[in-house]
């Protein structure tokens, strides 16, 4: 994930078969979506939740933490 400005996540996702890369952008707070033909992808940057919905059968693909933080930094 790489931010682009204060509304704008960069963001490419992959893990195994599948494949997301896209623009996150802020609803609501902080939360960002993104979407392409088959999924939608949700970013709670507060709790660093990221939730991957297949958008035909609403089926929750992926659930799982993200952390922005550099860890390298720390």
């Amino acid at each position: 994930m790489t931010p682009q400005n204060d509304d704008e996540i960069a963001v490419q996702l992959e893990e195994g078969e599948f494949f997301f890369s896209g623009i996150l952008k802020r609803t609501v707070d902080n939360n960002f979506i993104g979407e392409d033909e088959q999924v939608r992808v949700i970013y709670d940057r507060d709790t660093s939740r990221v939730v991957v919905i297949n958008k035909v059968k609403g089926d929750e693909f992926y659930n799982y933490f993200f952390s922005e933080v550099d860890e390298g930094y720390l």
